[in-house]
């Protein structure tokens, strides 16, 4: 009598952990699928980024944007002395890998700027800012 008793446990046992099992890979899929879907939206952000900003001497695209770190301190009495957080800033508006010129403010690679300055200035001599039209 407790033979089918022990068989009803185990497939309800059985049916148990293939819902659990099954559960467990539709949430490992769905993570898959917003990973995917978030690292094709870097790859068109980093692309649009290449696009728009490239460096005015050799044409070279950027390819990453600017980052920057924000740090704030709060002081309380716990823990001693306050705490600290940072905050990690991307912005995909601005090149991160592209430097402007002091002389004509340009974009430029750093293989093309020497001591703030491009190749063009550094080579003309010449202000080009304060003759800039705009």
């Amino acid at each position: 009598m407790a033979d089918w008793r022990k068989k009803a446990r185990r497939k309800a046992q059985e049916r148990e952990d293939k819902a659990r099992r099954t559960q467990e890979e539709e949430v490992r899929r769905r993570e898959l699928r917003e990973r995917r879907a978030s690292e094709r939206e870097l790859a068109k952000k980093v692309a649009r980024l290449g696009r728009k900003f490239k460096c005015h001497i050799c044409g070279v695209s950027s390819k990453e944007p600017a980052r920057w770190t924000t740090t704030s301190w709060s002081y309380s009495d716990f823990p001693p002395g306050g705490s600290r957080s940072d905050v990690d800033h991307v912005d995909y508006d601005k090149p991160g890998d592209l430097f402007e010129c002091n002389d004509c403010g340009r974009l430029t690679c750093s293989d093309c700027m020497e001591a703030g300055m491009c190749r063009k200035c550094a080579e003309g001599g010449i202000l080009w800012r304060w003759f800039r039209v705009g």
